[in-house]
Parts: C-alpha cells; structure tokens; sequence
C-alpha cells in the first residue's frame, strides 16, 4: 500500500498569527467594549420604559419622552421665545433622526425640559437609543396613582 501524505500549510502572517485570527487580547478586549456600549445605551432608556419594550408589541406605539443633549449656551433662562431660538438646532436635528425612523405622528417640543414627547415602536426606540443627540428616554406613559 502506498502511503499518502496530506499537509495543510497555514499561511502566517508577520505577526505569526493565521489570518482571520486575533490574538485572545484582543477578543477580551472587543467584548468588553461591546458590552460597555451596550450597558451605556441601555442606561439611557428608563427601567419603566425598557419593562414596557419587553411587554409591547413590535406594532405598539409606546408615548415617550425624549431627552436631548443640551447645545452649548442652551441653558434654560429667558424668555421662551429665546430659549427656543437656542435650542433649536439641536430639535431639528432630532426631528429629523425621528423622520430617518420613520416616525410619522406629532412630536411636541417641551424646549424647558430640554426634550420632545411622541409615540414610538420598540424598534424606534432602541435605534434611537445610541444617538449621541439623545441623553435620556423616559415613558410618557399617564400612571393612576392612588392616594
């Protein structure tokens, strides 16, 4: 019988790794960064808007309050019309993420809380969530509180 020999050659690189590999540092380090983007995204949303992610239907339009990162010199003082003048870049440009969304219904401006409210799916909210515009997502949800 005659022998047959099989070699598999690895073609290495100059980092002596095979391609396609990275060196277990740097699979460490990779998940732990996916998972702080993860917990800081998640840390925008609120615990009572988050139970309400997990409880509605894709479909569902969930009433929200969106935070938003305030614009440099965008304090609160003044008269409204002012403050609006200040903030209004940065609505715009949030109004605008929301159309990227496809959100389609009214979104009201709440310029002294630096936020607007409207209703959004769960997918919208979770895309939303990342935005660097975006500092906090709180359900707007009315509450029956009993005295």
């Amino acid at each position: 019988m005659e022998a047959i020999s099989t070699t598999t050659s690895a073609v290495v690189n100059t980092h002596g790794l095979e391609p396609g590999w990275l060196p277990p540092v740097a699979c460490v380090l990779i998940l732990v960064l996916g998972a702080c983007m993860t917990t800081h995204t998640s840390s925008k949303i609120e615990p009572r808007l988050r139970d309400a992610l997990e409880r509605e239907k894709a479909a569902a339009r969930i009433p929200v309050i969106i935070v938003y990162q305030a614009p440099s010199g965008g304090d609160t003082t003044g008269s409204i019309e002012e403050v609006e003048r200040r903030q209004r870049p940065v609505v715009d440009q949030l109004r605008a993420r929301l159309r990227e969304l496809g959100v389609t219904g009214d979104v009201q401006t709440l310029p002294l809380a630096r936020s607007v409210a409207a209703e959004l799916t769960p997918a919208q909210i979770r895309a939303l969530a990342p935005d660097p515009l975006v500092r906090q997502l709180l359900s707007n949800k009315e509450e029956k509180v009993i005295p």
